[in-house]
């Protein structure tokens, strides 16, 4: 049985949700970002999108025209991304922490 979204009565997608995740609540992007780093990621997408959508950063239109395999390569560039800026901080914090020792 189809997972169904109540509002709308429409499949829910999981691949979206997991990238609406990481963009928007963990790297707190708009959805103009999210739209054009989907562009920009998925080789041959702009093709896809109309100018109507381009002009309005349609998310959800751009969404309903990825592949699975596209998704998918999304959401392997977002945890990418992720796990950089961890060890980025991580990095940070070890910096910060070795300036305060007494020499």
């Amino acid at each position: 049985m189809e997972n169904l979204n109540e509002k709308n009565s429409l499949p829910v997608d999981r691949q979206i949700n997991k990238i609406i995740a990481i963009a928007k609540y963990k790297f707190w992007w708009g959805r103009k970002a999210i739209f054009n780093y989907c562009i920009k990621t998925v080789p041959g997408c702009d093709e896809r999108v109309s100018e109507k959508e381009r002009m309005r950063y349609s998310t959800s239109a751009l969404f309903q025209k990825l592949t699975k395999a596209e998704k998918s390569l999304i959401i392997q560039r977002l945890e990418q991304i992720e796990k950089r800026n961890i060890i980025a901080r991580a990095d940070a914090r070890a910096v910060g922490d070795s300036c305060h020792e007494d020499i």
